[in-house]
């Protein structure tokens, strides 16, 4: 999740398919609580059921790569004026990238904000010196380590 710009970022992911999925969509509600969770008598009375769309989602698409993420791209969303999350629509700078989008939004919100205002804020100080540059505002690579702040 990008905070910046209220982006969500989903992908793109792929996974083996699960030989299992459809004996364990066959199962009793109380067998996929005791089984696949690993606190069962705390879990929300929604969470079976929850686990069983992951189920579902998962043997509709056992190959995510090809039939989610056709295109090696990752899906973004934002939420709504009611909290919902949407698909969020990024400029297409017809970079062919996964991340190029998200970097020239990063771009043009953090143009935005010095056009505006000749002063841009990192990690809490505000400066009017020259703006950090986009790949200075992005934010980790996925899975990198983040230092606290």
């Amino acid at each position: 999740y990008d905070c910046a710009l209220g982006l969500l970022r989903i992908g793109p992911f792929n996974y083996e398919p699960h030989a299992g999925v459809e004996l364990l969509l066959q199962q009793t509600d109380d067998v996929i609580l005791q089984c696949l969770s690993t606190t069962p008598e705390v879990e929300e009375p929604s969470w079976v059921k929850m686990v069983r769309e992951v189920l579902k989602h998962i043997k509709e698409h056992p190959f995510p790569a090809v039939t989610i993420f056709p295109d090696n791209r990752p899906h973004y969303f934002r939420r709504d004026n009611l909290g919902a999350w949407t698909p969020a629509e990024l400029p297409n700078n017809n970079d062919s990238t996964p991340d190029a989008n998200v970097q020239a939004a990063v771009q043009a919100v953090a143009g935005a904000a010095v056009a505006a205002t000749g002063a841009w804020t990192q990690a809490g100080v505000t400066t009017t010196s020259a703006a950090p540059t986009p790949a200075a505002l992005s934010p980790a690579p996925w899975g990198a380590s983040v230092p606290p702040r």
